[in-house]
């Protein structure tokens, strides 16, 4: 009979390789390590801001249009990436159209447009 650790060191190695196939193949559906996060193709930028820098790192806010599963309707993306020294990671937010308009009026409602 053999020892849970042998089992969990013989397992360990598959299971890596299937996250990492998964990953692998989402990249190439979505044509692009972004379009993997998203989990959709991303179709156009439509804008970036340079955040105010916090410290060492700076911050970039960016707009996307995501292809939906449905072909005549779209996603939102936005993205957050944020960079250090040495170090940087990407945040993605997909919003569907009702939720990108409600993000929209709340941002007009703050800056009193």
């Amino acid at each position: 009979m053999s020892n849970p650790e042998s089992i969990i060191h013989q397992i360990l190695p598959f299971f890596v390789f299937a996250v990492l196939a998964v990953f692998l193949f989402r990249i190439f559906k979505h044509k692009g390590i972004k379009g993997a996060l998203f989990g959709a193709d991303i179709l156009e930028t439509v804008g970036s801001l340079e955040l105010s820098r916090k410290g060492a790192g700076n911050s970039t806010l960016s707009v996307h249009k995501l292809k939906a599963r449905d072909a005549d309707d779209f996603k939102v993306g936005i993205e957050l990436t944020r960079r250090n020294m040495g170090a940087g990671s990407i945040i993605p937010i997909t919003l569907s159209m009702d939720e990108a308009r409600e993000l929209s009026r709340l941002l007009r409602s703050v800056t009193g447009q």
